[in-house]
């Protein structure tokens, strides 16, 4: 999808430019007049989009890094996310998550209790994974610590209060 700055840059400069085509205008002098009056109008009502356009966001500094770890999640979300393997939730649940814990964990222990919560309330279910059992799969997706959560898209590490969780569940 087009940044919306960009898209308004580029409709602008379509509309109100020269038809490469038909090597002259789209509009007569009375029409242009009448655009750039909207887009005037438009720009003064909501001058965002010409900012973004002329400041993008840097590129950000982790950037490869965060496109390996979602090629690993990818590539393990058969194994992590399978139905078949749910503890908490339903298996037919849309949101999934795996979690990871050690047996002695007291922060896993209510992890899971939080979860069990989570997914009376969401449409939920979660895979649990011990860490040291399960020590190759958390090695290739870069989970080093119980309790770590893994969402499609992210790993959060650590022990985490339940809001923080289901936040990232729900956005």
């Amino acid at each position: 999808m087009i940044p919306r700055p960009a898209l308004v840059l580029a409709w602008t400069a379509l509309l109100a430019g020269p038809s490469f085509a038909q090597g002259g205008s789209l509009f007569d002098e009375r029409e242009r007049a009448a655009l750039g009056h909207e887009l005037r109008a438009a720009l003064l009502a909501d001058p965002e989009p010409v900012w973004q356009a002329f400041n993008p966001p840097a590129p950000s500094p982790y950037q490869d890094d965060i496109d390996r770890d979602l090629v690993q999640l990818s590539a393990a979300a058969g194994e992590l996310f399978d139905p078949a393997a749910t503890e908490i939730g339903s298996p037919e649940a849309e949101k999934v998550l795996a979690l990871f814990v050690r047996p002695s964990c007291a922060g896993c222990e209510r992890a899971r209790a939080d979860l069990a919560a989570l997914a009376e309330r969401l449409d939920l279910r979660v895979t649990v994974f011990d860490l040291d059992q399960d020590a190759a799969l958390a090695e290739r997706i870069g989970v080093d610590m119980a309790p770590s959560y893994v969402l499609p898209r992210m790993i959060v590490r650590g022990d985490v209060p339940a809001a923080v969780i289901e936040k990232y569940l729900t956005r």
